[in-house]
């Protein structure tokens, strides 16, 4: 099937080979580090640990493994790869100290893998979440590479698509020596897919590990000066929308909007070349808005909505909030971060679509730190619920606090994971 799958490539490989030349030529999307042409000047000729993270979603778990690898192998220069340019953008703005180099995960060529491996010289590769690349993970295993998979998921909806190139992807999962995985049940499924019971492990899911010092007065009056925001006004979260979401929240945000008079919603689109096409439909109701970009000073009285447009601030301007929404959720997408707003103590809302977050919106539901809604008004009921009821908030508080009270036992299991290099 691997063969297959090679011979598959070939071919698509030939038929693209004119479109990927102008690519190359003119370094489109990076497209020149993606089939490992251009290489990082800098790397030198130490053993390297490579940290594997698909793209934006994945940052939060890379930013968390990062200390624990370093501390693990202090004298190995870390290297993080990724696959999608938001992704890329987010390491160099947010972890350029943290790390020696951000490079792009290579096309599934076998020359381009090959290439990749020889200049990032990698000891170990750590791929989080479920990126089962089978072309640069056998060649890595081929190479005697340690390959470690952590905070690794199958969902409801991917587990079939697994299971039917079982004979593709068993030796793949076999290449792992050791694989963390977010629960009980995705354990199971990694085993049924090939996976060795033995190098099977439940470590928890590290998006659980949520940093609550950082949820401080000064923490919190900074991210409200960061929006202007005058000292008698409210903000709800709406992070990671996506298309069909940011109609249904501004319709829930007009429904009682009589009863939040100091309410201001912030809206912060996953994708932001979506802003334009956010800004025609906040336009289309009546509700003053500002982009984030154009905030110079406080906000006049009637801006009810701000406009997220700018990257890597939606984590900080949690702190500004008292509850948020999760997007993705209110249409077919599966879910994004659940738990992010956690770290802000703030409680979360999402919508029925969690087949990719079904174990964190579970938790939440169960802890009562969170409740899933499927219509505007239930959203509607939710955000006046906390916007109105303060024992309420407190008591949701104090549920995330006691939530977030496995983080350390979460990080231990994964350090252990890591740890063990035979």
């Amino acid at each position: 099937m691997v063969l297959l799958y090679r011979l598959l490539l070939f071919i698509v490989g030939i038929v693209l080979l004119p479109v990927w030349a102008i690519l190359i030529l003119f370094n489109i999307q990076w497209s020149r580090m993606r089939f490992a042409i251009s290489e990082p000047s800098v790397i030198d000729s130490r053993k390297s640990i490579v940290i594997h993270g698909a793209s934006l979603g994945e940052m939060a778990i890379v930013k968390k493994l990062i200390p624990i690898v370093h501390e693990l192998y202090p004298k190995h220069p870390i290297i993080v790869s990724v696959t999608s340019p938001s992704g890329y953008k987010n390491i160099t703005e947010t972890m350029a100290d943290s790390i020696s180099h951000a490079v792009f995960l290579p096309v599934e060529f076998t020359w381009c893998v090959r290439r990749m491996l020889k200049f990032t010289n990698p000891e170990l590769i750590i791929i989080t979440e479920t990126e089962l690349w089978p072309n640069f993970l056998l060649e890595a295993k081929r190479q005697n590479i340690k390959l470690i998979l952590t905070n690794g998921r199958m969902s409801d909806r991917t587990t079939p698509s697994y299971m039917r190139f079982k004979r593709m992807f068993a030796p793949v999962v076999q290449a792992f020596s050791k694989i963390g995985v977010q629960t009980e049940e995705y354990r199971k499924r990694f085993i049924n897919l090939g996976a060795a019971p033995e190098n099977v492990f439940v470590t928890g899911n590290l998006k659980e590990v949520l940093d609550i010092k950082n949820c401080t007065q000064e923490a919190v009056l900074s991210a409200r000066a960061a929006l202007g925001l005058p000292q008698n006004k409210r903000i709800f979260i709406a992070a990671s929308t996506r298309p069909g979401e940011e109609a249904i929240i501004l319709s829930a945000l007009k429904l009682q909007i009589g009863q939040m008079s100091e309410l201001i919603l912030l809206i912060a689109p996953r994708h932001l070349d979506r802003i334009p096409e956010v800004e025609k439909i906040i336009s289309e109701t009546d509700l003053s808005f500002i982009k984030k970009s154009a905030i110079t000073g406080t906000l006049s009285d009637d801006i009810k909505v701000i406009l997220l447009d700018t990257h890597g601030e939606l984590s900080k301007l949690y702190n500004a909030g008292f509850a948020a929404f999760v997007g993705g959720t209110l249409v077919d997408i599966g879910g994004h971060n659940l738990l992010e707003p956690l770290s802000a103590m703030l409680p979360v809302v999402f919508g029925p679509s969690v087949h990719q977050q079904k174990a964190s919106a579970d938790k939440l539901i169960r802890s009562g730190a969170g409740k899933m809604v499927h219509s505007a008004a239930e959203l509607t009921d939710f955000i006046l619920s906390t916007y109105c009821n303060n024992s309420l908030l407190e008591d949701k508080r104090g549920r995330i606090s006691q939530l977030l009270s496995g983080s350390k036992t979460i990080k231990d299991a994964n350090r252990d994971l890591i740890s063990q290099r035979a």
